[in-house]
Parts: structure tokens; sequence; C-alpha cells
């Protein structure tokens, strides 16, 4: 019938645009992560193509120092904190619910925000080309003394912006495991315990 061939939940827009609302349906919180993770996967693989363009010969000819530094410090972030992340939470966003027969997320406005702050975090990430000195260069540890040293001498610097973005990264994988955490404990079917849930909810 009409009802169930209609996805989208009541007041919600139709069609694709719905991808790029704020929305609180886990299907397309899902895919919303899914597709924005695939976006800094791409960020993620020019920065590891200008590491290995460098690495070709020895001099350092195609960047300097301070953007190899750069290259190799957001690579590494990219990769962990805006792809590995985020797909993880987008596989467990539309699939957990289906998997425990819930009918969504335990709170699905919480899951829509914890998904709007990966592409700001990201955003402030790549922000930090224009900082100055330039992005962070202390490698994806961002372990001192060098994370500490601010040539620049601004308060507001590539480090600063770095530092900032991964702590809005564990602020939204903090609200997203709370709300998949209780959808799992709190919202599965009856009949459906522990032991006879799928692996992947696990």
């Amino acid at each position: 019938d009409e009802t169930s061939n209609n996805l989208n939940q009541p007041g919600e827009p139709e069609s694709w645009r719905r991808f790029f609302t704020f929305s609180t349906d886990h299907k397309v919180i899902g895919i919303q992560y899914i597709v924005t993770a695939f976006f800094f996967f791409l960020v993620g693989g020019i920065f590891a193509m200008v590491i290995r363009g460098e690495l070709i010969t020895p001099e350092a000819d195609l960047v300097d120092r301070t953007v190899y530094n750069a290259m190799f410090t957001l690579h590494g972030t990219v990769m962990l904190f805006l792809w590995t992340f985020p797909v993880l939470s987008g596989l467990a966003n539309y699939l957990v619910p289906l998997m425990i027969g819930a009918r969504d997320m335990a709170f699905p406005r919480l899951n829509a925000v914890a998904f709007w702050m990966v592409p700001i975090f990201g955003v402030v990430l790549m922000g930090s080309f224009l900082a100055p000195g330039g992005p962070s260069q202390a490698g994806w540890w961002a372990y001192p003394p060098v994370s500490l040293q601010n040539p620049s001498g601004a308060l507001i610097n590539g480090q600063f912006l770095w530092l900032l973005a991964v702590a809005l990264s564990g602020v939204s994988s903090i609200m997203g495991a709370v709300n998949i955490v209780t959808t799992i404990v709190r919202m599965r079917a009856p009949g459906m315990t522990f032991f006879r849930m799928p692996i992947f909810v696990w």
C-alpha cells in the first residue's frame, strides 16, 4: 500500500533532499554518516598521495617540510576521526535498530546532533590550513614537545584547531555511544535476549 512504500517519517521532506536536512530517521542519519565519511576518505586519500609523491625521491621536491608534516598529520587524523569512526557510526545507526526490532534509536535528536558535529569538526580541521603557521604538524598523535611548539605565536593556530576538532569528535562519539548502548539495552523487541542478538549488535 501507499504508506508502506513511503520511507519518510511524518513531517520530513520527500525524496533525496531529506539526506541534506536535520533528520531524526535512523536510516537517513546512517546514510548521512556513511556519505560524509566517504567524502573525508577521499580527502585523506589526497593527503596520502601527496605524502607518497614526496617520498618518491629523497629530496623535498614536491612540497616543503612543513607541508609534508601537515599532510602526514592530517592524513592520520582524517582517516581515524573522519573516516573510521563516522563510517562505523553510520553502519550502527542504520543496522542496529533493524536488527533488534526497534522503531528508531533511543534519542533521535541526540543522534542527529551527533552526526551534524562530524561535518562541523571536519570543517574546523580543514580550516586549520588558514590558521597562522598552517595546520598542525605534530602527527595525528600530537605528542609533546612537538605539539607545544607555536612558531607563529598566534593564540588560534593550527594545533589549537586540531585539538578543538578532535575534542568535538570525542563529544560526537560519546553522544553516539550513549544512544547506541541505550537503544540496545532498552529497545530490543520482545523475546530478543542479549544472547539472541546478532553478532554485529554485540
